[in-house]
């Protein structure tokens, strides 16, 4: 998965407040490890990759810990809500509640 095809899917599938995160990640990529995946999980980004290693994947999960206080539509602080049964890291600003509940 390139940058730019992460980027693509978090802001169509979560917004666009955690692209700063993407961004971290893939400029924290060397050459050995490839991302295969970007998700959300329990409210927080999360990244697949390959070869295991257990240092990158300790850093990935401080930006999964990071990423649950970033509201995933605008990046401002954030608290863990339920969204259409969905646990979810958003802001109290309405109209990202209702951005989240209207994307894929």
């Amino acid at each position: 998965m390139t940058l730019e095809e992460a980027k693509k899917h978090t802001s169509n599938t979560r917004g666009n407040g955690w692209l700063p995160l993407v961004d971290e990640v893939f400029n924290k990529l060397d050459n050995k490890f490839i991302i295969t995946q970007v998700f959300q999980k329990w409210g927080e980004l999360w990244f697949d990759f390959k070869p295991y290693d257990e240092d990158f994947d300790t850093y990935l999960e401080s930006i999964a810990e990071k990423s649950k206080n970033i509201c995933s539509i605008c990046g401002d602080n954030a608290d863990e809500k339920i969204i259409n049964g969905w646990v979810v890291s958003l802001c109290n600003n309405p109209s990202c509640a209702k951005e989240y509940s209207e994307l894929d």
